[in-house]
């Protein structure tokens, strides 16, 4: 869909086919001591080869994790983990069953997806969303309720072809769901659902009309204000980021620096109550560079330090400290917190693999501090943790 700068992103996602939360996360120092305990996350049933396992994504304030695993035949599936360890797995009803590795290119990463549940937001209540590949390689969002009621999304002009079809990405506290739809011609629009099922779509003046373009957002991309953040895509193939709110509208931003050519740009898709964001931008000779940018439109570099050659972001707190992870000249992940004074934290899950397109992603903490990701061991299998200091 987008150009070859993608490639870094594409490595780390593979197993982050939506990873969709609405939470904060503090910017907490994440040292290796023996006051900080590293829990490996692998709900039976996970796969054992290269690409499957685990992948633990949300995490609630009373410490209830939400995320999906993909089993032996590369099927997807949901799983809830109890603050005591108790796991439910769970599947949407006409979720494929299939092995399609590549059914879905998953927007906005592009990342392929097969068949199956993938879920990956939940809320306080317990309410979670994702989305499910059924057995035609389409694409529809859910709602699974606290008590496991499973209610599926399909938002009105989603295109019924391979690779279509509705995903949603978000729940905040009062249920609203955010996500995003591929229509029949291949252009991808943002929609905001309420608690009640009223649906608005929403496309950034500006965006592109063609396949691949379009309005998109992503993880965790939504506030508990139902502002929503995300990258629009030109008619040029150019990236643009986005907030929109109800009561505002649309402001639309470029990072300093970024690149004006095909698949250069700004991508957006973390927002916190504050109205900041952060993720990264290309810049013209393709490198990519971590920021935050403020509601007020202040912008500040996220670059972690050597060995990263390349940052990105994957949440922000409500004081502004990020989460995420970088990649050394290796293409090896390591996680990384950056405070709000600016000084950097990094660190690795014990067991990660030290190879190319391996080790620690890091993706979102609840308020008490205590951290939620996976991690690609030496066998590039994948592991869900929860990390508590």
């Amino acid at each position: 869909m987008f150009s070859d700068h993608l490639t870094a992103r594409r490595r780390h996602y593979i197993a982050r086919a939506v990873l969709c939360v609405a939470v904060s996360t503090l910017g907490l120092g994440l040292l290796a001591s023996d006051k900080t305990t590293l829990i490996p996350i692998d709900v039976p049933g996970s796969g054992t080869n290269a690409g499957q396992g685990t992948t633990a994504v949300a995490i609630t304030n009373a410490g209830v994790v939400a995320g999906y695993f993909v089993d032996g035949a590369y099927v997807g599936h949901g799983f809830l983990r109890a603050s005591d360890g108790l796991v439910t797995t769970f599947d949407a009803p006409g979720a494929g069953t299939q092995a399609v590795p590549g059914c879905l290119y998953a927007a906005p990463t592009g990342v392929p997806v097969a068949q199956g549940t993938y879920a990956g937001s939940i809320n306080p209540a317990g309410a979670i969303t994702g989305f499910y590949v059924d057995s035609t390689c389409l694409a529809h969002g859910f709602l699974r309720a606290a008590n496991g009621a499973i209610t599926t999304i399909d938002v009105p002009g989603a295109g019924t072809a391979l690779s279509q079809g509705t995903q949603s990405l978000n729940i905040n506290p009062a249920g609203t769901i955010s996500g995003l739809f591929t229509d029949a011609n291949g252009v991808i629009h943002t929609f905001l659902r309420a608690a009640n099922g009223a649906i608005t779509t929403i496309d950034v003046p500006g965006a592109g009309t063609g396949p691949g373009q379009g309005t998109m957002t992503g993880f965790p991309c939504l506030s508990p204000t139902d502002a929503i953040t995300g990258t629009y895509v030109d008619a040029n193939y150019v990236l643009h980021g986005y907030v929109w709110a109800p009561a505002h509208g649309f402001t639309t931003f470029d990072a300093p620096g970024a690149g004006t050519g095909p698949g250069q740009g700004t991508w957006s898709w973390s927002i916190n109550p504050a109205g900041t964001v952060a993720a990264y931008y290309v810049d013209s000779d393709n490198g990519i560079h971590g920021y935050m940018r403020t509601a007020r439109g202040a912008y500040t570099a996220i670059e972690a330090p050597s060995p990263a050659v390349i940052t990105i972001p994957e949440s922000v707190d409500i004081a502004g400290a990020v989460i995420g992870n970088y990649l050394d000249a290796n293409f090896v992940n390591h996680g990384f917190v950056r405070a709000t004074d600016g000084g950097y934290t990094t660190f690795d899950a014990p067991a990660a693999g030290t190879g190319g397109g391996q080790g620690t992603v890091p993706i979102a903490s609840n308020p008490g501090g205590v951290v939620v990701g996976f991690y690609f061991d030496a066998n590039s299998v994948i592991h869900g943790f929860v990390r508590i200091h």
